[in-house]
């Protein structure tokens, strides 16, 4: 897996980068080196679960404002993404 990506409403307010460092912690905290069917709570982990559950935790448990997508690639060419009801490309 690559790194995530994540889209922020700009009217979320602060910066970007400010606004989703809890989230890059997470990913380093609770994703870097483990294995992922033990953290993803039971769900298959395939790259769709994961942008939903990388969704999930950054607006529940986190409280980041504004996330309108996650990405998630598993190689240059492939990816799978969560957005938000009102996320307008």
């Amino acid at each position: 897996m690559m790194s995530p990506s994540f889209e922020v409403d700009p009217g979320a307010g602060g910066g970007v980068a400010e606004l989703l460092r809890p989230a890059e912690a997470l990913v380093r905290r609770r994703l870097d080196q483990q294995l992922l069917n033990d953290v993803l709570d039971g769900l298959n982990p395939t790259a769709e679960h994961l942008a939903w559950w990388l969704a999930e935790q950054c607006t529940a448990e986190l409280e980041i404002p504004g996330i309108l997508r996650v990405v998630v690639a598993e190689t240059p060419n492939t990816l799978a993404e969560w957005r938000a009801p009102e996320y307008r490309p």
